[in-house]
């Protein structure tokens, strides 16, 4: 059967021929027990095949469709029109979520993921809340900002509020000292920033 270590499943490919180099010394030579040898490992390299399937496709990893929609519920979270790399990322999330810490360094981390390849800054507002601005280069589209939002309510520490606000670098940006937004560039829009978590 496969074998497993730390990081990885390896695939035994030649089962029959691993059956027959387990026949004692003395049965070694003897063409009947090596035919019997060899149809067992046949025998279990038909199982192999198939199991080492259905664990590869099962895997978090190569789920796709209603195989990756039962990995969410057993973490908590539904599609909801999320596609594929979307809801694993939301699901890998919430596995985060449900095992981390709550502080400020792994809600970091979790916007940060969440938001990539976004940068995010961290600024302490008083008396007790740190705003997040994260620079994109297009704004994230719905449905997956609220849904990173309903993760950081869920996960933040308890009396901190966290707002998240993104803007696009090239149309807006902060004047870090003092905290005037500053439009560099029109948008065609009205829209300069977005509030994604308005930190309660």
């Amino acid at each position: 059967m496969s074998t497993t270590t730390v990081h990885m499943l390896i695939y035994q490919d030649d089962l029959p021929a691993s059956a027959q180099s387990l026949l004692l010394w003395q049965h070694s030579c003897k063409e009947r027990l090596k035919a019997y040898a060899c149809a067992l490992g046949s025998a279990a390299q038909i199982s192999e095949a198939l199991l080492f399937g259905i664990l590869i496709g099962t895997s978090f990893d190569a789920a796709t469709g209603e195989q990756l929609d039962r990995w969410g519920l057993l973490v908590g979270e539904e599609r909801g029109g999320l596609t594929d790399t979307e809801f694993r990322l939301l699901i890998d999330l919430r596995v985060f979520v449900n095992t981390a810490h709550p502080s400020e360094d792994n809600m970091y981390s979790l916007i940060s993921r969440g938001l990539a390849p976004s940068a995010v800054r961290a600024d302490y507002m008083r008396p007790g809340g740190i705003q997040y601005h994260v620079a994109s280069l297009v704004f994230t589209p719905e449905p997956f900002p609220t849904r990173i939002g309903q993760l950081v309510r869920s996960f933040k520490p308890v009396g901190v509020a966290t707002a998240i606000v993104e803007y696009v670098p090239d149309h807006f940006a902060l004047d870090w000292e003092t905290v005037v937004p500053l439009i560099t560039n029109g948008t065609g829009t009205a829209v300069l920033s977005k509030l994604l978590h308005d930190g309660r």
